[in-house]
């Protein structure tokens, strides 16, 4: 997982580039993405050779350099066409300061190793959003749909699995479902991923994003996965986090293992703590970054 992490990062990317019309960036992109996509030969799956193969195919036309916009200067929903990829490069960028200091942190307690991701969670559960700007690309083929009304764009796929696939969440007959909802005025996210076997969900997934006008965001993302040996924990987990460029806290939670759970929006709500949007949940621990360094204190 975490050598998949940095290559889907990277095609994301590649592919939001490409939606945004940046010949020079994507050309220089395209020699990695043939690179990943021999790795992934070797390691006997071709992952990535038909997105190398579709940037060849790409017709730039006629760009000057005054035509080519620098990936830094695009905000969240800036450029027609791209505003999925837009905003979470603008979510993503705005979470840079904090990882130097976050990477430096060493856990005291082994069972907190993983204390380090809980800052991820949200971005790696939204992360497909991007892919929906580049339909054109790979098509419809799963049910994906990008509609715009105004400043909202409403986004998503359904399909049902033609074949077993490799872990339990993926059985012939299972119906996968992401759906989300982009509000570029208000800067707000809504993003929800399901899987149902036979009428009944099996796991779901919310996560919402709001950015602030002076800056801050505040994240919640809540899961419940399904689980597979009676020697794990049956729970539902959930992530709290705010952050502005000189602060970042995130609370890591449970909650009864109910895959139809309910929860408070934060959309419209204006601005919050954790731990007030953790309230009602059993709390597990919290990272605070600030000043370049990272400390976890465990509850």
């Amino acid at each position: 997982m975490k050598k998949l992490i940095p290559i889907i990062l990277i095609i994301a990317l590649i592919l939001s580039l490409t939606s945004c019309g940046k010949p020079k960036e994507v050309k220089e992109l395209e020699k990695l993405t043939k690179a990943l996509s021999e790795i992934a030969i070797e390691e006997g799956e071709d992952l990535f050779s038909d997105i190398a193969d579709s940037i060849d195919d790409i017709d730039y036309g006629d760009f000057s350099d005054d035509d080519i916009v620098a990936s830094s200067d695009v905000e969240a929903g800036n450029t027609p066409g791209s505003e999925l990829s837009d905003f979470f490069n603008f979510y993503d960028t705005a979470l840079d300061p904090f990882e130097e200091a976050i990477n430096n942190w060493e856990a005291d307690d082994f069972f907190m190793f993983d204390a380090a991701l809980d800052y991820m969670s949200p971005s790696l559960h939204f992360l497909s959003m991007s892919l929906y700007d580049v339909l054109y690309l790979f098509g419809a083929d799963e049910g994906e749909y990008r509609e715009v009304n105004g400043n909202i764009i409403e986004f998503g796929k359904e399909y049902a699995r033609v074949e077993d696939g490799y872990s339990h969440n993926d059985k012939k007959g299972d119906v996968y479902v992401e759906k989300g909802i982009l509000d570029n005025s208000a800067k707000t996210l809504f993003f929800e991923s399901y899987v149902e076997r036979d009428g009944e969900k099996l796991s779901r997934g919310i996560s919402e994003v709001v950015c602030l006008s002076d800056g801050t965001f505040i994240v919640q993302t809540l899961r419940k996965d399904m689980v597979h040996d009676e020697r794990l924990e049956d729970k539902g987990d959930a992530y709290f986090m705010v952050f502005n460029k000189d602060r970042l806290e995130v609370i890591k939670a449970t909650f009864a293992p109910d895959v139809n759970f309910t929860y408070k929006s934060i959309i419209g709500n204006g601005k919050t703590t954790v731990e007030d949007m953790a309230q009602g949940y059993t709390l597990i621990r919290k990272m605070t970054v600030a000043d370049n360094v990272a400390k976890v204190d465990k509850y």
